[in-house]
């Protein structure tokens, strides 16, 4: 009806201007005739109506577009579904220039490039449900990790045992099977560790050089398949996921002597081993429990998130010969800030981020907390 109606204002406009152009100059008559005057006048006429049906039919279709300009906004706004069925270069676009719209163009920019693009191309992975319940504790003998030739005594007035109970829900991830074990407190080591796409946790525990180079030395003469039963006594780790172990497959000292390589055996979902490693996104609970030594010498604990995390908790748990605990959260720099709750009694600290019953409070790497504290 509307196209019927566009081209029926375009043929009396038509009509109209060659009315007019024909009695003007194509017909040699006698302009004072009557017939002349209404001839011109009815050209002018069918001219002016069609003129003003374009106009309105060009008016009623700028409405229209902007409507449909509204509802498809309205819907990308209300079924984020629709957005799904973009292409991952359109999508990226969708994001990118509403940024620049609520922000400004660098602005905009500048955060899509440096931290949105980078989790719509890379796929990374988010934690939920995440706790860190750490326990620092006084030894009650020495400790003695021995080979068949060999042994080495961490003495209990220069060590603490550490004991880390980790457990977060995350899509399952077939190509996590590292664990690492600082054994120096060393910034270089550490960001090496998180640039490890194969780790699924790493944790400092620091040892005395004379200690370190003697256990260097007697794990050289071991097989790597042996070294996670040697090393029990002094770093006993044990990882789950979904309840079921996963096993400690071997061991080993990095190239550079400043960490142990735990190397975790294969776990793979049901689902994962029926359809394939495109399957691998099952959402599962990691559970990571580390017995570690710690010299007593390394008085901090950083305590560092490498994915994005939803609500974080930690609860740090210290023995009566380590005093003033200090926490220094460093989840960012708006609100909401981290809580942080302080219980000298029981000697614990606990630091969170505030529960919502709306949504939840995400931070993002590098973010985390260390603990400081003073020996006697």
């Amino acid at each position: 009806m509307k196209l019927r109606f566009l081209l029926l204002s375009v043929i009396l406009t038509a009509v109209g201007i060659g009315t007019l152009v024909l009695f003007d100059y194509g017909l040699h008559v006698d302009h004072t005739k009557w017939w002349h005057y209404f001839g011109y006048h009815l050209g002018a006429l069918f001219a002016s109506i069609g003129s003003v049906g374009i106009a309105f039919e060009l008016l009623n279709r700028s409405q229209i577009g902007e409507e449909w300009i509204a509802a498809l906004r309205h819907a990308f706004a209300e079924d984020p579904s629709i957005a799904k069925r973009l292409s991952d270069e359109a999508r990226q676009d969708r994001v990118r220039y509403t940024l620049e719209a609520q922000l400004d163009r660098e602005v905009g920019d500048a955060i899509f490039y440096s931290t949105v693009l980078p989790y719509m191309t890379g796929r990374r992975r988010f934690r939920v449900h995440m706790g860190f319940d750490l326990h620092l504790r006084d030894l009650d003998s020495d400790v003695t990790v021995a080979s068949d030739s060999s042994r080495v005594v961490f003495s209990r007035d220069k060590y603490h045992l550490y004991v880390a109970d980790y457990r977060f829900k995350r899509e399952y991830d077939s190509g996590l099977h590292t664990v690492g074990c600082l054994l120096i407190d060393d910034y270089e080591e550490l960001t090496t560790w998180f640039g490890r796409p194969d780790t699924l946790y790493r944790e400092v525990v620091s040892l005395e050089e004379p200690d370190l180079s003697a256990l260097t030395a007697l794990l050289a003469g071991c097989d790597q398949k042996t070294i996670p039963s040697v090393l029990q006594p002094a770093f006993n780790l044990s990882v789950s996921i979904d309840g079921k172990a996963v096993k400690v497959g071997s061991a080993s000292i990095s190239a550079n002597g400043k960490s142990i390589i735990f190397k975790l055996g294969i776990h793979r979902p049901l689902m994962s081993l029926l359809l394939g490693s495109s399957h691998d996104s099952r959402q599962v609970v990691y559970h990571i429990r580390l017995e570690a030594l710690r010299a007593k010498t390394l008085r901090r604990l950083p305590l560092l998130l490498p994915e994005p995390t939803a609500n974080p908790s930690s609860l740090f748990t210290y023995p009566p010969s380590v005093r003033n605990v200090v926490p220094a959260p460093f989840f960012g720099a708006e609100p909401p800030f981290a809580r942080v709750v302080h219980d000298h009694k029981l000697r614990q600290i606990r630091v969170e981020m505030p529960e919502s019953d709306r949504d939840k409070k995400w931070v993002f790497p590098p973010t985390g907390v260390i603990f400081t504290w003073d020996c006697p």
